[in-house]
């Protein structure tokens, strides 16, 4: 088990600080999504007070922690530079923005739309509703109900609606069961 702390960075007056911002453990990790290398350009201070500016190459990758957080881990990529960027290896939380953002620029689109997607399932325009569903027990007057719509050419359930219009005087036109 690798507990790892992870970091909070800001600057002041040009001195890098960094403050504990929680921990969490590698192998508990529900999510890796490795490795993008890039460059980084620094200004490093000189002992004779001069000033350097250096380049090194950074190995990234991004965790989803089992609390549902990320993290973004940065490495050196050559341990020889450790001595000229202080503090080596960092760890800092990211927001669901700035991981999405990382996801996508190293190529891990699904991971955004497993991760954070908030999108609906998709679901088809499907039958128009016709008004809300009412059960009824029609008992001995099923039978009626199955003849006038066979007269008529009705399926049941729009006999029955007939048969309710007709009932409530909506519709006078229709014939009227037996």
């Amino acid at each position: 088990m690798a507990r790892v702390c992870v970091y909070r960075y800001d600057e002041v007056d040009g001195v890098p600080l960094r403050e504990v911002d929680g921990w969490f453990e590698t192998d508990q990790a529900k999510a890796t999504y490795p490795e993008a290398v890039r460059e980084e350009r620094s200004t490093v201070r000189r002992w004779r007070g001069g000033r350097e500016s250096v380049t090194r190459a950074v190995r990234e990758r991004l965790l989803r922690t089992a609390g549902d957080r990320w993290v973004l881990e940065t490495a050196l990529i050559r341990r020889e530079l450790a001595d000229r960027f202080p503090g080596g290896d960092r760890h800092e939380f990211l927001s669901d923005d700035q991981a999405a953002e990382w996801l996508l620029r190293n190529g891990h689109e699904q991971a955004v739309h497993r991760w954070l997607s908030e999108q609906p399932g998709e679901r088809g325009p499907g039958r128009p509703q016709i008004g809300g569903r009412v059960q009824v027990r029609l008992g001995e007057l099923l039978d009626d109900v199955d003849r006038f719509a066979a007269e008529n050419g009705y399926s049941r359930a729009e006999a029955v609606r007939a048969l309710v219009a007709i009932g409530l005087g909506r519709r006078k036109d229709g014939p009227r069961p037996a």
